[in-house]
């Protein structure tokens, strides 16, 4: 469903949907799309075809061959964005890249410090056992396809 959202308004913004818009406008476009259930079951399907095609080439030939694609394309649209011309957008990079860590400890009392730290830690580890688990699963995935001629302790040996 999300990546239904995501190509719908990327054919939107390619089609120039957005041009001129503030971001209440782009709200609008948003919860206008929402509200058209035709759309969305169609944008749904678009992107489940994508998946199922992309799967039946199997995993060297389609997988594999797509991801490396899309891992360029990642980090071309990462150059992009470092390359920002907006203005603010060096101070946007700076406050995205560039931790503070004074606000780690940020409270007026020992405790609000303390507990700010924990939440910021908190935070962190859901953000990692997250990160974590779907790499795992991943892991798993691709796992599965190795033969049994293969001995999966030689393979994590030599690579």
């Amino acid at each position: 469903t999300v990546g239904g959202w995501m190509l719908s308004f990327v054919v939107k913004m390619g089609t120039g949907a957005f041009n001129g818009l503030d971001s209440a406008g782009v709200g609008a476009v948003f919860n206008d799309m929402l509200a058209n259930p035709t759309e969305l079951v169609g944008w749904m399907l678009v992107v489940i075809v994508l998946g199922f095609l992309v799967c039946s080439l199997g995993l060297q030939k389609g997988v594999e061959r797509i991801t490396k694609v899309m891992m360029i394309c990642l980090l071309g649209i990462m150059a992009v964005l470092v390359a920002v011309t907006l203005p603010g957008g060096l101070e946007g990079l700076k406050f995205y890249l560039i931790p503070d860590f004074g606000k780690l400890f940020a409270g007026a009392t020992t405790a609000e410090q303390w507990a700010t730290f924990g939440d910021a830690v908190y935070a962190a580890m859901g953000q990692a056992f997250f990160t974590l688990s779907l790499g795992i699963s991943a892991m798993e995935i691709f796992g599965s396809y190795i033969g049994k001629e293969r001995s999966l302790n030689r393979a994590a040996l030599h690579r």
